[in-house]
């Protein structure tokens, strides 16, 4: 049986206005009649808080009361899954509110078993306070946002209307959590909410989960007899009596009588005794392995059901909210199909039951993730241009783009090619012996190469080369160069470090590092950087790091249903809103925004030989070098 949990609760309702109110509401199945409690039962319990504000002449409370009825009945007649029917009471409720001209929140929580299911509309605020920690389980959001998680021992949820967070801010609810009940907190709290002549849509409710277990060999009186109360089952093993086969053993005398010294069995009846006390034995033992091999494989059903289970909750919310919260919708289904992957790898039988039901889901989940977009998969990209059209055994591997024109290194020939992009007219700026160990190019208002040995050269649009940096002994490894702002940059995997140059009026100023002087990243598995009034840094790990003046940017992926691997490229601009990842062990570009949420993906093939890449978002198309040729994708 799962856990089960004791709920307390206490709530703090501010003092209703002609214009303005809220309540709490809790709805236990168990206080229903016995007709309707069992269905009620298999939907959980419902905790939920309305606020609601309008321009009326007529008092708002019925109204409150009335859509606070819908809500539940909505809820509680509806026979899709707690997630589901949540979602869709709240939605019912919130459209009769406009209806009536009311503005309203909602704030919502259904405990079943011990999965917790939340929803938030127009603001409302749901917190988990656990192990001493205050987190957002939904933010305040103008939308619909649901979601749902496993409750422990000791949690605390809290459901907050937008009016309570103005008079008790995030700080003050934390600093009153460590009472030791609800009804502590909502004390201490109280005084604050309704003292003040702004409380009439202050609602708040803190739900406390203690977990109550019902131990496996325990069975409940009500289901068994006198005796069976008395002595509790052990489930451990098979119930096996021995009593009669040790008696059957003894009678046969296998072992006769000492008459001071040992002789053999040599009597029929002891061979046939032997012979039956072995088969016995053997059939003893085997029926002793087959009951713990049975037990085993019930025990391993039971874990993968429960585990297939969860993965269809999490695919069924997922896609329930598909066109409605995309970002929210894919987490759901790259959940549903972790938790499912990881039991699939324990299936040895592909026939059996088990793994093609997972199998089954597995390919939903994929077409739901399919269905939210932003995964394109690319048979055969169109050759934008080909480089033996300049030189033969061209060799492309970096790109760099300014406006409209592409600036490409051929290592192969130790020549820098330029395209302008919308004629395709092709020319070359630089080549031989003087720039045989150019290693990074940059383009900007004009082309910069960099040169282990010689430094920075710049490339005129006379196709001079003039060195406007010299090399540096103090330079270690260096893994990429960009320009921005007329300012040029070196990243500096050895130094961990960045190095900046800075234009005055016969050249570029000395170096210095761009970083402040207290960061000292990792930078030793870096593949490249770009500059777009941010600083990015990317690592062969997956790791993307954001710098802005000088220091590290709070940045994190998320929405990836794959972890980058041995990504080496990424490109972006002042006028791109995203960000485009080279991920090329898994064949692939990432496209992120610039808050480092995922947009798309593009999958080719092809791309493990991809060395680099950029982007035009305005005539929505990518560019990929692989060899002697550009491939254009276009961007969805």
């Amino acid at each position: 049986m799962p856990d089960q949990f004791k709920v307390s609760f206490s709530e703090i309702v501010g003092t209703p206005k002609i214009d303005a109110w809220t309540q709490v509401f809790v709805v236990d199945p168990g206080n229903f009649k016995s007709a309707e409690k069992n269905k009620l039962i298999d939907k959980g319990r419902l905790f939920y808080l309305i606020s609601l504000k309008g321009n009326t002449e007529e008092e708002i409370m019925p109204k409150g009361k009335e859509l606070a009825t819908k809500l539940e009945a909505e809820y509680y007649q509806d026979d899709k899954k707690p997630f589901l029917a949540l979602k869709s009471a709240v939605e019912k409720t919130a459209a009769q509110s406009l209806e009536k001209g009311l503005e309203i929140e909602i704030a919502a929580c259904v405990l079943q078993d011990n999965v917790l299911y939340l929803a938030s509309l127009n603001q409302a605020h749901l917190f988990l306070y656990r192990q001493s920690k205050l987190y957002d389980v939904i933010p305040s959001d103008t939308n619909l946002t649901l979601s749902s998680g496993l409750v422990i021992n000791d949690d605390l949820i809290l459901l907050c209307s937008t009016s309570f967070l103005s008079l008790v801010n995030k700080e003050s609810i934390l600093a009153n959590l460590d009472h030791h009940s609800p009804l502590d907190i909502t004390s201490a709290m109280a005084p604050l909410v309704l003292g003040s002549p702004l409380n009439a849509n202050c609602s708040f409710l803190i739900i406390n989960f203690k977990k109550q277990r019902i131990e496996e060999n325990e069975i409940p009186e009500e289901e068994v007899g006198p005796e069976e109360t008395q002595k509790p089952k052990d489930k451990s093993l098979p119930l096996i009596n021995f009593a009669p086969l040790f008696s059957y053993f003894k009678s046969l005398s296998l072992f006769p009588r000492r008459t001071g010294f040992s002789h053999p069995i040599s009597s029929k009846r002891g061979k046939t005794a032997m012979s039956v006390a072995l088969i016995l034995t053997i059939l003893l033992l085997t029926s002793v392995v087959w009951g713990i091999h049975k037990k085993e494989e019930e025990k391993a059903r039971a874990k993968f059901n429960q585990s297939y289970d969860e993965a269809k909750n999490k695919f069924d919310e997922g896609s329930a909210i598909i066109n409605l919260n995309n970002t929210q919708a894919r987490n759901f289904l790259i959940n549903a199909r972790d938790l499912l992957q990881k039991e699939i790898t324990g299936i040895k039988n592909k026939k059996s039951e088990e793994y093609q039901r997972s199998e089954k889901l597995l390919q939903e989940i994929s077409n739901g993730l399919t269905a939210i977009g932003g995964v394109y998969k690319i048979d055969s990209p169109e050759i934008f241009y080909d480089l033996n059209l300049l030189k033969d055994k061209a060799g492309g591997v970096y790109l760099s783009l300014y406006k409209k024109t592409l600036l490409i290194l051929d290592l192969n020939n130790s020549s820098v090619y330029k395209l302008a992009l919308a004629s395709k007219a092709p020319e070359i700026i630089a080549g031989g012996d003087n720039i045989k160990d150019v290693k990074f190019i940059t383009l900007g208002p004009t082309a910069y190469l960099f040169s282990p040995s010689q430094g920075i050269l710049e490339v005129s649009d006379d196709k001079k080369v003039t060195n406007v940096v010299k090399a540096d002994k103090d330079w270690g490894e260096i893994a990429g160069m960009v320009t921005f702002s007329s300012n040029l940059y070196l990243l500096d995997k050895t130094k961990g470090d960045i190095i900046k140059y800075v234009p005055i009026a016969n050249g570029f100023s000395d170096a210095r590092s761009y970083l402040a002087r207290d960061i000292k990243p990792d930078f030793s598995k870096a593949t490249g950087l770009v500059v777009d009034g941010f600083v990015w840094v990317i690592s062969s790990d997956g790791s993307l790091v954001k710098f802005g003046q000088g220091k590290p940017v709070n940045f994190a992926v998320s929405g990836l249903d794959t972890q980058l691997s041995h990504p080496i490229r990424l490109f972006s601009s002042d006028e791109t809103k995203n960000i485009y990842l080279l991920d090329r062990g898994n064949k692939r570009v990432v496209v992120l925004n610039k808050e480092g949420v995922y947009q798309a993906q593009y999958q080719w093939e092809g791309i493990k030989d991809v060395t680099d890449l950029v982007a035009l978002e305005d005539e929505k198309k990518m560019f990929l070098l692989s060899g002697n040729k550009i491939y254009v994708i276009n961007l969805k």
